[in-house]
């Protein structure tokens, strides 16, 4: 399992105020705001109170971009 996270169906894990329709293999995860997933294959989507991540799950490397370039950008608060 993700994070304790058991999978639906559709093998989707989620957490929080979600809804996943026609989405397969994702990870949506909502610490606040009602997120809506529609045809979403392999994607993980996060969502705080201040900030949402979406990227597909072969590119989950790529989170330590995001995080140089909000860091550059002065951004701290979001990390």
């Amino acid at each position: 399992s993700i994070l304790g996270l058991r999978p639906d169906g559709a093998s989707n894990f989620t957490h929080g105020p979600v809804l996943a329709l026609d989405s397969d293999h994702c990870v949506i995860i909502s610490n606040g705001p009602f997120v809506a997933a529609v045809g979403l294959h392999n994607m993980a989507v996060v969502a705080t109170d201040d900030a949402t991540l979406v990227l597909p799950l072969d590119r989950s490397q790529d989170v330590r971009r995001v995080v140089a370039e909000v860091t550059a950008l002065g951004r701290t608060d979001l990390l």
